[in-house]
């Protein structure tokens, strides 16, 4: 039965194996490079309202901004995103990413995959009809045979008096908060590797080794999927349960501790092995839950009304996609900003004026400017500065550890059988809905 449910959503996990390579070669296709302004010793510009633009200077000596819009790239960024490029300033909106373009193609090869499948859908015929008809009918009859009053003895639990009993909202809640979770890896992972690993190992963490991150991500969706809804049928679907949700708290504790070993080892791959495998776990657990709990609800529920009892549990992933990803960006941005204020604070009013063209008290207007950057106060700094950037996802991944610490908690410990007080059985059931 796990295995049954784990096969026939794989196509969940697999799409991102087609997706990825198709969505690179659509981006390089229809990407262009932004127009280089300038680099930062020579290049003039002003900040008005929070906002970088390219300046002119009169005969009279006044500075006058234009309504060209730049922002500043440093050596660092662009070894990440672009190395063929220089440090310095571009236009913004000058180049183009391709994604436009991208979803148009996808859209239309989605589309076109659709409408030929609902053109080959075709009702059976009448020989067939007739043969599977007297197939049932001759099954029905010796199932009769050898277990009397089945249909009597079959037991399920209503849709409605499902949202009545704790097991429905231990899992809505274990549910949601593994795919909040899970969401914040899928949603920030590529992102995450770039801005820590992609600094220290720019020769091998490339926009090219970031996108086959994201394959390896729906490999990893697709493996958790068959490998543990097959487990679930041999070693118990509770067990399976506490296994998926109780691992998943070291490895999202694993994740920050690898970026912190990368600042101590320097250049070792030992670090990034460490990440990935971390990240792709969870992804891998998040995948089987997803196949497995439709099977979880047929052992507490029956099987009568899975289905219906599995759309129920899905609406926690309506707030599940908000959460993860709200959680990830406020987080990472106040880590940034605290960071970026504490690196200002290091650097002396004179220098910080000459190097931004304003004082201290304008850093937030700056930094909302892209301005001041922790890669551009890098530079200013000492060498042996501390780059603030390996601490910046700590607070996210302790939190989606107390996202599977509370999920499976609460699973281990309050998760019992259904109490027979829910259940009705079949004949019952066809009588309600008559």
């Amino acid at each position: 039965k796990g295995f049954a449910s784990g096969l026939a959503v794989m196509g969940y996990g697999a799409g991102g194996l087609v997706a990825t390579p198709t969505c690179q070669m659509l981006l390089r296709k229809f990407s262009s490079m932004p127009t280089y302004y300038g680099d930062k010793e020579n290049a003039v510009t002003v900040i008005e309202n929070g906002i970088l633009y390219a300046a002119e200077i009169y005969d009279t000596g006044d500075l006058v901004a234009t309504s060209t819009q730049v922002v500043y790239a440093g050596a660092a960024e662009l070894a990440t995103l672009a190395p063929d490029l220089s440090p310095g300033y571009y236009i913004v909106n000058s180049g183009s990413t391709g994604i436009c373009e991208t979803f148009l193609c996808l859209g239309i090869g989605y589309g076109l995959i659709i409408a030929t499948g609902a053109l080959n859908f075709k009702l059976p015929s009448q020989v067939s009809l007739h043969s599977e008809t007297s197939l049932k009918k001759r099954n029905s009859i010796e199932c009769n045979k050898q277990v009397p009053n089945v249909i009597e003895k079959s037991n399920s639990v209503m849709p409605t008096e499902a949202l009545k009993t704790p097991q429905f909202w231990i899992l809505w809640l274990g549910v949601g908060l593994n795919s909040s979770a899970a969401y914040s890896i899928i949603a920030s992972g590529k992102t995450m590797m770039m801005e820590t690993f992609g600094n220290i190992l720019p020769d091998i963490v490339t926009t090219t080794f970031a996108g086959w991150y994201v394959a390896m991500i729906s490999a990893s969706n697709l493996s958790g999927r068959l490998l543990f809804s097959s487990l679930s049928d041999k070693i118990g679907r509770k067990l399976t349960f506490h296994i998926l949700w109780g691992s998943c708290v070291p490895l999202y504790l694993i994740i920050p501790l690898s970026i912190h070993w990368l600042a101590d080892m320097g250049s070792s791959i030992a670090p990034l092995v460490i990440f990935y495998t971390s990240s792709l776990l969870i992804i891998s657990c998040m995948g089987a839950t997803a196949a497995t709990f439709p099977a979880y609800i047929a052992d507490l529920f029956g099987s009568k009304y899975v289905a219906a009892i599995h759309g129920q549990v899905l609406s926690v992933l309506i707030p599940a996609g908000f959460l993860g990803p709200f959680v990830v960006s406020s987080l990472r941005e106040r880590a940034l900003t605290t960071a970026i204020q504490d690196l200002a604070s290091k650097i002396s009013p004179e220098v910080f004026e000459v190097a931004f063209g304003k004082s201290h008290s304008h850093l937030p207007e700056l930094m909302k400017a892209k301005v001041v950057t922790i890669n551009r106060l890098m530079d200013i700094l000492p060498a042996d500065t501390m780059d603030p950037t390996i601490f910046i996802y700590d607070e996210t991944m302790i939190v989606m550890s107390i996202f599977h610490v509370i999920a499976s908690g609460v699973h281990f410990v309050f998760m019992r059988p259904v109490h027979a007080r829910h259940f009705i059985n079949a004949s019952d059931s066809k009588r309600i809905q008559a």
